[in-house]
């Protein structure tokens, strides 16, 4: 039962687990001096950190015990930047990220056209996470292309940042219908920016739409070891998350940032109080926009779009207003800028706060990717910290990819600065913005990246997703492996060599085992609910699973 809500979780839902749990025979990261190998937990807290001697010697007879064979346990993974609820609706709408090709993703787009049915007033046919920089050509889907697929069902295809979309002519009708026409090219079919970022919340989903989308995004954060989540939230996302705690807890730990579309006083006197499970702390902005929808705001034209820098949403006044209007209300600013004109803009309306309050409040800038050196110096004085999504390097940043096509070479090799950003303590942590929901292929593009001055080595990797990221998830104490921690900790499946890997697709994206408040609530291969308290690994059972009396090192 819920003391707070009294209502009771359902059958599958996350709940904190009073019963002790030992892992033993493990590789702890951090690398640790004292030779522990081993964890004890109750009451959803560590209580033990040893050798496999010393937690026998302190583990109740009876304990569930699993044998980890040596693989590594390293703390809960912390995805700072993450889009929970989008997740979630993501994974029940047709992908295109396999798509090889512009003609593979109009097939992919037919075949989910297939039979619908095209109603006036219905919502359109979604199609999300198409990446033109990975086909042949390059080349997007155009409107026309997608109104000879159907040209009375409305169409939406929208890349994989989320900034930029394609659409048929019924589909952008529609569009314009429910949100403006303001970014909308209806003769191309091309969307960029408002529209495209308004779509999850001008096509809702039902209420068991929602609750179906956070329980999916609820078990692949899980299968990915990802036991906390910054979240951002358009206009009653947050009062989705809050009927469907009445009768549930979420399955992982959410610190939320309203867009600034909520901040009417009427949204924010609606807010939730805080919780153990739930909390909103702040506020997120969109300085510019993407490299892929050569959005983001640069200070020399694009390398393939001669005289194109971009787009900033914000005059200078305006975000400096927004950014102020934030701070004064207590709440924490994130703001999005990739390109280095963004960057200078939102340091430049932080730089107007009261210096002594900013760190106090937790400011972040999102992506910081085309930072000059400039911009670390005034970072580090502003005491506002960048939060950098390693992923992207891994999946935009390799020769002949993305960045080099959009930027050029030499602007490629100064950007993503992870080893930078670490060695001058500008407090920088990770996020994968989902792209993808992998904190493991996040560290292995880290370890990987391209320029080898800006590589980390695996555990400064795994800090930036555990223990930096911490000190964004306010009144948690997370991130370490130590007695009185709470104890959310995940299991790799394989040693350390999971965070290296030949290259960053080189290796898994799920993870053995995820323990969140000292419950295993997946584990690898795991059906639709979390593994029971004290199995074993999957086909490992019976040699594993055996409680510690009597244990000893042989």
């Amino acid at each position: 039962m819920n003391a707070r809500t009294g209502v009771r979780p359902r059958e599958g839902v996350f709940a904190i687990s009073s019963a002790p749990l030992a892992l033993v025979n493990g590789l702890l990261l951090p690398s640790r001096s004292d030779g522990a190998d081993s964890v004890l937990m109750a009451s959803g807290r560590i209580r033990l950190v040893g050798s496999r001697r010393s937690i026998a010697q302190a583990t109740p007879s009876g304990t569930p015990v699993i044998d980890l064979a040596g693989r590594a346990l390293v703390p809960g993974f912390q995805d700072a930047h993450f889009h929970f609820f989008q997740a979630g609706l993501l994974e029940s709408r047709p992908s295109l990220d396999a798509c090889g090709s512009r003609e593979e993703a109009l097939d992919a787009i037919r075949d989910a056209a297939g039979d619908l049915t095209a109603r006036p007033g219905d919502d359109p046919l979604i199609v999300e996470r198409w990446d033109s920089s990975r086909w042949p050509d390059d080349r997007p889907p155009t409107r026309d292309e997608l109104d000879a697929i159907r040209s009375d069902l409305p169409i939406l295809a929208r890349r994989v940042c989320g900034h930029v979309a394609v659409g048929n002519r019924a589909g952008l009708r529609l569009l314009a219908a429910r949100g403006g026409r303001q970014g909308i090219d209806f003769q191309t079919g091309w969307c960029a920016e408002g529209p495209v970022l308004a779509i999850d919340g001008l096509f809702a989903p039902s209420p068991e739409g929602s609750r179906v989308a956070l329980e999916t995004a609820g078990r692949l954060c899980l299968s990915r070891g990802i036991t906390a989540v910054g979240d951002f939230f358009r206009r009653g996302d947050h009062a989705r998350y809050r009927h469907f705690r009445q009768s549930a807890r979420l399955p992982v730990r959410v610190e939320g940032y309203l867009l600034e579309e909520s901040l009417g006083e009427e949204e924010v006197r609606e807010l939730p109080p805080p919780t153990e499970d739930f909390a909103i702390r702040g506020v997120k902005l969109f300085a510019d926009g993407s490299i892929g929808g050569r959005t983001a705001a640069v200070g020399e034209e694009y390398a393939d779009r001669p005289g194109e820098y971009g787009i900033l949403l914000y005059s200078d006044d305006e975000l400096a207003a927004a950014v102020r209007q934030a701070h004064d209300r207590g709440m924490a600013v994130a703001v999005h800028a990739i390109g280095d004109r963004a960057i200078a803009q939102v340091l430049n309306a932080f730089g107007r706060l009261p210096g002594r309050e900013i760190a106090a409040r937790g400011h972040r800038i999102e992506h910081f990717e085309l930072a000059l050196p400039e911009h670390f110096d005034r970072l580090v004085g502003l005491g506002v910290r960048p939060c950098m999504q390693p992923n992207f390097v891994g999946r935009w940043a390799g020769p002949g990819g993305l960045y080099e096509t959009a930027l050029g070479r030499g602007r490629v090799r100064s950007m993503n600065r992870f080893r930078t950003a670490r060695d001058l303590r500008t407090g920088v942590f990770f996020g994968s913005d989902g792209m993808p929901v992998s904190p493991l292929y996040g560290i292995r593009s880290a370890v990987h990246h391209p320029v080898k001055r800006e590589r980390l080595d695996p555990e400064e990797a795994l800090a930036l997703y555990t223990a930096a990221a911490t000190e964004v998830f306010p009144d948690r104490d997370t991130g370490r492996i130590e007695p009185g921690a709470e104890a959310d900790l995940t299991v790799l499946p394989g040693g350390i060599e999971v965070l290296t890997g030949a290259a960053p697709d080189d290796g898994p994206d799920e993870v053995a085992i995820t323990v969140r408040a000292g419950r295993i609530v997946h584990r690898w291969n795991d059906g639709e609910a979390p593994a029971p308290e004290g199995v074993a690994f999957p086909r490992e059972a019976a040699r594993n699973q055996e409680t510690l009396e009597g244990f000893s090192d042989d």
